[in-house]
């Protein structure tokens, strides 16, 4: 099961996505569910990154993808915060159709 954990303060901003694990829908290379994922998480972070020019701290290896933004980011480019909502509206979307592979969860953090 892929297990995406979103962590955002009181004001609904998000501050951190963290992907890990593999959906197990299909075998490696049929699997539509982590493609799904994979294509969503990076499609957001190369908007921020490489659209928007914004460094972010971030953590990529086999089955895990990490990555940061600073609140300051999002006080400054609106954009920011419009790509991460649109990102946790599709998961959340998926995660209706394929529930038993992967999991969307919202944690707030007292910042």
């Amino acid at each position: 099961m892929t297990v995406v954990r979103i962590t955002e303060n009181k004001k609904k901003n998000c501050l951190e996505i963290c992907v890990q694990g593999h959906a197990e829908y299909a075998n490696e290379g049929k699997d539509i569910v982590c493609a799904g994922i994979s294509v969503l998480v990076q499609a957001i972070f190369n908007g921020i990154t490489e659209v928007l020019h914004h460094k972010l701290s971030f953590e990529i290896k086999e089955g895990y993808f990490y990555f940061a933004v600073p609140d300051k980011i999002k006080k400054e480019d609106k954009s920011v915060g419009v790509l991460l909502e649109t990102l946790i509206l599709n998961l959340q979307d998926m995660e209706k159709s394929y529930s038993d592979y992967m999991k969307v969860l919202i944690e707030e953090v007292q910042i």
